[in-house]
């Protein structure tokens, strides 16, 4: 799994999963009206809706944010992921170098380990900055939820998703390591947007990729977003099962 955070190295579970259904847990504050929240950049990544991730805080900066969110009762905390241009140096990450677009989280479990935080968080809503307020001793901001993912053209929006339910099966046939639950999570999404978003928290498509995924506003433009990237990734696991079958063949001739 690719580290989480500029502040933050992934945990060994290290795989999205799906998240609990909708409403479980306390609701955001004001749902519909801005409010402020102390946020956590995501490096190399980005953190989807109805998604399940396990991340480990380290840094001072991330560990007072996190201790900050959960001071409050609601436990939610907000991650942006940082601009692949303002690169991954030591330097404390700036509100400047991250995107204004990223998920409202809760967090459901919490584990200290020495100098580290471990936790468990659940993708809640899309969010985007409307000011921010600090930088120190941890990144601080407004924001507001993001209306939900709406479908605009339902026949185009399920043919899209039942062609990558197809190459989703492509993929999973050529790939025999993958965990049993990850399978049937993947195959058993029949929501288009839930599908969508476990596949961005899989398929470690790269920060661009993902980040435009996030920020679509319907369904549609979420799920041909999908579909391209998966094509794609699926070129890329064919060329290497083609690769690997050939070596072998070549090995057992020897």
């Amino acid at each position: 799994m690719p580290e989480k955070t500029d502040n933050i190295e992934p945990t060994p579970q290290g795989t999205g999963q799906p998240a609990e259904p909708a409403g479980a847990g306390e609701p955001a504050p004001a749902k519909r009206e801005p409010f402020e929240i102390a946020i956590l950049p995501l490096q190399n990544t980005v953190l989807f809706p109805e998604t399940v991730v396990p991340l480990a805080v380290g840094r001072p900066r991330s560990v007072a944010a996190l201790e900050s969110a959960l001071a409050t009762e609601e436990k939610l905390l907000g991650c942006i992921t940082v601009r692949l241009e303002a690169g991954t140096g030591s330097q404390e990450t700036k509100a400047a170098d991250l995107y204004d677009v990223g998920t409202l989280v809760m967090i459901k479990r919490m584990e200290r380990v020495e100098d580290t935080m471990h936790i468990i968080a659940q993708g809640t809503d899309r969010i985007k900055i409307v000011e921010w307020k600090q930088e120190n001793p941890f990144l601080r901001a407004v924001v507001e939820i993001l209306p939900e993912v709406k479908i605009v053209d339902p026949e185009e929006v399920e043919a899209t998703k039942r062609n990558v339910q197809a190459m989703i099966q492509q993929a999973l046939a050529l790939l025999p390591g993958v965990p049993p639950e990850v399978r049937m999570a993947i195959l058993g999404s029949v929501e288009p947007v839930r599908l969508a978003y476990f596949l961005g928290s899989v398929l470690n498509l790269g920060v661009e990729q993902e980040q435009k995924m996030l920020e679509a506003d319907t369904a549609d433009d979420l799920l041909r977003l999908a579909h391209s990237y998966l094509a794609r990734e699926l070129e890329i696991i064919q060329l290497r099962s083609k690769i690997a079958t050939e070596a072998q063949t070549e090995m057992d001739k020897a």
